[in-house]
């Protein structure tokens, strides 16, 4: 690329780094890079905001950042990355706000900054992230898992009192049968179920049933 002028070699903030030919009157008017001899004038020509345009596009293939990252980067003064982020902020370019984890970021907290479009992607895959772990399991799953966790199948490690308190409060608000109460529900969740367990649970208080209908 550097062959065929589609590459020049500058040095930004103390090290040298590639750029696209295009961005020679960019990186020499909003940085100050020194440019190598033979640029062609058409890339030479002055442009509005030439950090502007740097920070914009900075800001675009990158996620949320700090000011202090952009600084790094250019070999710019915190200040004046800040400012020129205020800038293209005023014209929706980019929006300020907190982003980042805090596990994430390291030092003084600062601002953090995103490009528009950025957070719009970020949002938008999110979103369908979440989506995709709430969606409803197939009918075949939950009917494995409903009687494991009932302990129907594969049975209890709870034995007597503690078993008839975890099968009551995974039961509780359902409208069970009467008549099926101590002859199926409880007895098929419970191992050595006896209406006993269920008397002591009720006269001390701990267990109260209210009838439906």
């Amino acid at each position: 690329l550097e062959a065929t002028r589609r590459a020049i070699r500058v040095r930004i903030g103390g090290g040298e780094r590639w750029a696209a030919i295009e961005d020679a009157g960019r990186l020499r008017d909003a940085l100050g890079a020194p440019l190598p001899v033979g640029v062609p004038e058409a890339f030479l020509e002055p442009v509005d905001d030439p950090l502007g345009d740097l920070v914009s596009r900075y800001a675009r293939t990158h996620g949320p950042f700090r000011p202090d990252e952009v600084a790094a980067r250019f070999g710019l003064g915190t200040a004046v990355v800040v400012e020129t982020l205020r800038r293209l902020a005023a014209a929706g370019r980019v929006v300020e706000g907190e982003f980042l984890p805090v596990e994430a970021v390291s030092g003084p907290l600062t601002s953090e900054w995103c490009d528009t479009g950025v957070l719009r992607t970020l949002r938008r895959r999110s979103l369908a992230r979440l989506r995709a772990e709430v969606e409803p399991s197939p009918p075949e799953s939950l009917g494995r898992f409903l009687p494991a966790w009932h302990g129907i199948v594969g049975g209890s490690r709870l034995r007597g009192i503690d078993a008839l308190v975890q099968a009551i409060e995974q039961l509780q608000g359902a409208a069970v049968p009467a008549s099926a109460l101590e002859t199926l529900v409880l007895p098929s969740r419970v191992p050595g179920y006896t209406p006993a367990l269920l008397d002591e649970l009720t006269s001390a208080g701990e267990v109260v049933w209210a009838g439906q209908g």
